[in-house]
């Protein structure tokens, strides 16, 4: 569910600058409904929302956080206890994805704050 709140912040805020995105030659290639987690957050840092530096500290990188979002995914989707496996959930997977979750909603909201706004005006 973490996951897919990451994922989906990513995507709206995506959304919301698309015509900047796609001025600047950001936007990702393919159906935005189809992008996945890395693509949206190598959008993320090729637009400027945040700075991958931003997560490398010496315990943690910001490829470990994405992993840790996907593992926490994967680890509590249902499929995994259907095929008798063991979540590995731990406290360092959580503390990672509240760490970008809160990056991400900080930045989210100040991309479509200043977003122009967009007009259907024909």
């Amino acid at each position: 569910m973490l996951g897919a709140a990451l994922e989906g912040v990513l995507l709206v805020t995506a959304a919301k600058t698309e015509p900047g995105l796609r001025e600047r030659g950001l936007w990702p290639s393919g159906d935005p409904l189809r992008w996945d987690l890395h693509t949206l957050i190598g959008l993320g840092i090729a637009a400027g929302w945040f700075d991958a530096d931003e997560f490398n500290t010496e315990e943690l990188s910001l490829s470990d956080v994405v992993d840790a979002v996907r593992r926490l995914r994967n680890g509590l989707h249902p499929g995994v206890l259907v095929r008798g496996r063991e979540a590995t959930v731990d406290e360092d997977v959580c503390r990672a994805t509240f760490l970008i979750l809160e990056a991400v909603f900080v930045v989210s909201a100040r991309a479509v704050r200043e977003a122009p706004e967009v007009t259907n005006e024909t």
